[in-house]
């Protein structure tokens, strides 16, 4: 419990000084700054809406920090059922965070930015990270992944990028996913793997 409070506390200082470095120095912002200031060190807060919003987000990150791996939390999956109230709350949370970005003050967009859970796009990060793990394997093994019964890991690995080429192949990609899953395949040409 005392690192994650330390770790609000880092959270909350960066999203400050990156806020004040704006120069976007508004009422609501500088409101919200102090409201969480007030969560992340647990004092007494005497307005509740900037309270409420950095007790939510609050909320949001130790879910996130709790869930293994550490994984956002959803609102909606193929089986309903799996999800349990929380974690469809905290993901329709997020959700409203990233439809109404522009009602956010900029102390709350510099907080979300630094936030390790938060994702302003959370299929373009996942798609990253995915191929983030394949350049990982391939610099570790030397090979890209196969579809091996016997490392469930690669195997997974294997498939998203075989329907990633696929869809390249197709033309169904977009042009900066297509440039990444590129550059991505120039690596493994250049390095000779």
């Amino acid at each position: 419990m005392d690192n994650d409070k330390e770790d609000a506390r880092e959270l909350h200082k960066k999203a400050a000084m990156l806020w004040r470095a704006t120069k976007s120095l508004d009422q609501q912002s500088a409101r919200d700054e102090a409201a969480g200031r007030s969560v992340a060190y647990g004092v007494p807060v005497v307005w509740d809406g900037p309270a409420n919003w950095a007790r939510s987000l609050a909320s949001y990150e130790g879910f996130w920090s709790t869930s293994n791996p550490n994984r956002a939390p959803r609102e909606n999956t193929r089986n309903r059922q799996s999800l349990s109230q929380e974690e469809r709350n905290h993901g329709e949370w997020a959700r409203r965070q990233r439809r109404y970005r522009v009602r956010l003050s900029a102390f709350q967009v510099e907080r979300l930015n630094v936030s390790p859970a938060f994702r302003w796009d959370p299929v373009q990060s996942s798609w990253a990270d995915r191929l983030q793990e394949c350049r990982i394997f391939l610099d570790k093994k030397g090979q890209l992944p196969r579809l091996s019964r016997t490392d469930s890991h690669e195997y997974q690995m294997a498939r998203w990028l075989n329907r990633q080429l696929r869809q390249l192949r197709d033309g169904k990609l977009s042009p900066a996913r297509a440039a990444a899953l590129d550059a991505f395949l120039r690596h493994d040409r250049d390095a000779g793997h």
